[in-house]
């Protein structure tokens, strides 16, 4: 069946033919390499204090159960031989269980999971896709964690590093696009409230930390669901993936294919197995149930109209979706004009304090001095108000080493930075100027 031809953003949401065109696909499963990928994190289970009988096999049975007996039932078409299927598996994972809670090595383990694969093979197909959700939060996480490098620098940095909790401000009303606000609470706290229900559209000036913030979620649920040992499959939890709101305003295909290609182009080869559309789409066979999606960079799909009509179809995934996938957006203030549906709450990223600033500079700036001549030379220079955003203030801060001076406007400030990044470039290239 042909997807439907209107144009737009993820148009079909779900098409039918893009995802079993994908699932038929029988390409062929290195059981020896799964096998010995699994070790490791079941001893971790193990180790955490799951059952892998209980914790373990209670998280696999519901989508391990429902995938294998639809493969199998594809596969003999035939209700009786898929209940004999769904039965050979329940033997296999006994079996399975016996014989690694009686071995004595790694070896011995390792071979168990082995001889489960083998005996049934669809398990070795199960468990490869628990491997790819595994490598997705992995490559998510240090994408996420790695900013992009300043060669002035001279070091890439990490989001631990550079990364300062500035207030977040919850938007209690709307007037012509204007945000009308209320109490300032750290944006920590709150991360905690936008993970909780609901989905958000976070807005925010330029330089107000917005990629920031949108990696710092992404890197505070990657490291949750790695750091749990006893959560193999992440069934029920909710998988963080960040991605660039004009590649999926672009995309004219269904919403799993769309993840799936701009996932595949950020990641690149940090992902150590292909990304497959048919892991976004929820109800299929192999899908992932729960997804956040973190949407940056909204202000920078070009056309007005097509940024509307691309935030007004994302509101709809909830009807549509249910749970399934929830997002948070960022923006800069007034470019989405409405939002439509009553749970989707709205925030604004304000100004650093004087307290988050100076938290800020002891990223940057070494001794308190330093930073103390830093704070009055932009105070009398005028520039205050500027450098209490985090872009600004990083590269003043990183320009003042340097030079151990600032220019005097923001169009001077942006254009000695850059002058600066290029040369430096130049020398890092090894190019004689």
């Amino acid at each position: 069946m042909a997807p439907p031809s209107c144009a737009g953003p993820f148009h079909a949401y779900f098409s039918k033919r893009s995802l079993t065109s994908r699932a038929g696909m029988n390409d062929q499963i290195d059981i020896s390499s799964i096998a010995n990928r699994l070790r490791p994190i079941f001893d971790k289970a193990k180790e955490g204090g799951a059952s892998l009988i209980g914790d373990v096999g209670s998280d696999l049975t519901d989508k391990t159960s429902s995938s294998i007996s639809g493969l199998i039932f594809d596969l003999f078409k035939s209700a009786g031989k898929s209940v004999w299927a769904k039965r050979r598996s329940k033997r296999a994972w006994k079996t399975f269980h016996e014989q690694y809670e009686t071995a004595e090595t790694a070896g011995d383990r390792e071979r168990a999971i082995h001889k489960l694969l083998k005996d049934d093979p669809q398990y070795a197909t199960v468990f490869r896709n628990i491997l790819s959700k595994r490598d997705l939060v992995y490559a998510m996480r240090e994408y996420a964690e790695h900013l992009p490098s300043i060669p002035m620098l001279g070091r890439k940095r990490t989001l631990s590093e550079c990364y300062v909790a500035t207030g977040l401000v919850r938007a209690t009303g709307s007037n012509h696009g204007k945000a009308l606000t209320s109490e300032l609470q750290p944006a920590d706290d709150q991360i905690k409230t936008l993970l909780a229900r609901g989905n958000h559209l976070i807005e925010g000036n330029p330089g107000s930390g917005k990629s920031t913030l949108a990696r710092r979620i992404v890197t505070l649920e990657a490291n949750r669901l790695l750091s749990d040992p006893t959560l193999v499959s992440f069934n029920d939890e909710r998988i963080p993936i960040l991605v660039h709101a004009d590649q999926l305003a672009s995309s004219e295909s269904d919403l799993p294919t769309a993840l799936c290609s701009a996932l595949t182009k950020e990641l690149s080869f940090s992902i150590t197995d292909n990304l497959n559309p048919e892991l976004f789409s929820p109800y299929s066979a192999n899908g992932h149930r729960k997804w956040l999606l973190v949407i940056d960079g909204v202000e920078e799909i070009p056309d007005p109209v097509r940024r509307q009509k691309f935030w007004d179809r994302l509101e709809l995934l909830p009807e549509q979706l249910g749970e399934s996938f929830r997002f948070i957006v960022f923006s800069r203030p007034a470019i989405i004009k409405q939002t439509k549906q009553p749970d989707t709450l709205r925030w604004q990223l304000p100004a650093m304090n004087a307290s988050e600033r100076k938290q800020l500079l002891k990223k940057y700036i070494d001794g308190e001095r330093e930073r103390n001549s830093f704070l009055e030379l932009i105070k009398t220079i005028g520039l205050s108000e500027l450098f209490s955003y985090p872009l600004f203030c990083a590269i003043g801060a990183s320009l003042f080493i340097e030079n151990k001076a600032i220019p005097g406007t923001k169009i001077e400030l942006c254009e000695t930075f850059i002058h600066l990044l290029l040369e430096n470039r130049e020398i890092l290239r090894g190019l004689d100027r």
